[in-house]
């Protein structure tokens, strides 16, 4: 069977069992997520909800299929990148307008049975590609987490000051390790034997194996 067929095939298999698992996800976490007005909102309107949850399905698959294939468009993921910092710095700095609030207690990460814990872990996965476009943009891990700690603090005590919501250590910390975590996905993968190489019209993708098995052929 066609490679090309076969990973078409597990991109939509693997899309479908995404968009139920979101749709889960999204009805347990979505008020910690996004907030609980526009949680409410979405859940109100149910072909908008929808709509936001083909959306995500689809950049999943989209994303995923680039993936499989080794081989990701410049053009797409400049595009991508831009959306994601325009989403998660309006989730961020408006989901709790009108509180303000000082959190300097770094134990409450650990309280696995309150909607903290749940918060933390989504706190460190939205900052996780941020991490990963450090490591494209900045290679420097030192780098990365000291302007990820300038712009998380900047975001911060905005909230404060303007009443967007709590100044919380928590939020500090948790997104520091996601863009930790960001950084050292995509520099595991460099070292695994993936490798980037741009070009005017996209990015490809190529295993270093791959590369030597080639040049083998040629000889």
């Amino acid at each position: 069977m066609d490679k090309k067929i076969v990973k078409m095939s597990l991109t939509v298999v693997l899309s479908v069992l995404f968009f139920f698992l979101f749709i889960k996800f999204f009805v347990l976490f979505g008020e910690q997520l996004v907030g609980m007005s526009r949680t409410q909102f979405l859940f109100n309107h149910v072909g908008l909800l929808f709509t936001f949850y083909f959306a995500i399905t689809l950049l999943f698959a989209v994303n995923l299929y680039q993936v499989l294939m080794l081989k990701f468009y410049r053009k797409f993921l400049v595009s991508e990148m831009l959306i994601y910092f325009v989403c998660t710095f309006l989730a961020i700095m408006f989901k709790s307008i009108g509180i303000r609030g000082i959190n300097l207690n770094p134990l409450n990460f650990f309280s696995m049975y309150n909607q903290g814990f749940v918060v933390n872990v989504l706190n460190i996965i939205v900052f996780i590609p941020l991490g990963m476009y450090f490591y494209i943009k900045i290679k420097s891990m030192k780098k990365s987490l000291l302007i990820g700690l300038v712009i998380i603090l900047g975001m911060e005590v905005s909230q404060y000051i303007f009443k967007l919501g709590i100044f919380d250590i928590d939020d500090i910390l948790t997104n520091l390790l996601g863009i930790y975590f960001g950084f050292i996905i995509f520099e595991s993968l460099y070292l695994f034997g993936v490798h980037g190489e741009k070009t005017s019209k996209f990015i490809m993708i190529t295993l270093k194996r791959k590369n030597a098995t080639h040049k083998e052929e040629v000889s």
